[in-house]
């Protein structure tokens, strides 16, 4: 599986590679919330972001990438638009997802998806408590 984004994804001051307030001392991993994920803190050659999971000693290691800590502090902000095309892996034990985080309590999640459903996809705004599931192909959710 691989996920691949357009953007300058090599820039040090715009995005921070393998860490994030989503995980106990910023990482790399979050074994107490039964995670076998292993976050890796490369950045990306080419500028092309790859999200490639790998077995490594019973955990996964994955790609995350975040602008949370990075010098240029970018932040998502009502009326951007957020425009992404994603490949969706059919393996179980994946979850892709495109979501916002802001001071570790505000997340909205653009969508996450879990090929155990696959025709589920999960669309959350955690921040007023608002959810919706959108099933079936003909909302073009397919793996």
């Amino acid at each position: 599986m691989a996920v691949v984004f357009d953007a300058d994804f090599t820039s040090t001051r715009q995005w921070i590679a393998g860490r994030s307030s989503a995980y106990p001392r910023m990482g790399p991993t979050n074994r107490s919330d039964h995670k076998l994920d292993f976050l890796s803190r490369e950045y990306c050659p080419g500028g092309v972001f790859a999200a490639v999971r790998r077995p490594t000693g019973g955990l996964w290691t994955c790609n995350l990438l975040t602008t949370e800590g990075s010098p240029e502090g970018f932040q998502v902000r009502t009326g951007d638009t957020v425009s992404a095309r994603v490949t969706l892996p059919v393996g179980l034990g994946a979850w892709p997802a495109i979501w916002t985080w802001r001071d570790g309590g505000n997340e909205v999640d653009l969508f996450e998806y879990h090929p155990d459903n696959p025709d589920l996809l999960e669309i959350s705004n955690h921040v007023r408590g608002g959810f919706r599931y959108w099933r079936g192909g003909g909302v073009g959710i397919a793996p």
